[in-house]
């Protein structure tokens, strides 16, 4: 039981992530942003959150939530 309490505390941990950083890239996308300077505000790497901004930049319609459902 301990186990799976322990993995779902991970799984939250990193849905909570996942979506603290869309927010985030969302919002510098919507100011007109590139990925490089996003990637050196942020202090992550590009390759990190290139699949962020992509998904963004294709669905610039949707809101975070929803977003995070296709991350």
């Amino acid at each position: 039981m301990e186990e799976g309490w322990q993995e779902g505390m991970r799984q939250g941990m990193e849905h909570g992530t996942r979506k603290m950083l869309l927010s985030l890239v969302r919002k510098k996308v919507i100011r007109g942003k590139e990925l490089s300077q996003i990637a050196e505000e942020l202090d992550e790497p590009e390759e990190y959150l290139a699949p962020f901004y992509q998904l963004i930049r294709e669905n610039p319609e949707l809101g975070v939530d929803e977003l995070v459902l296709k991350a």
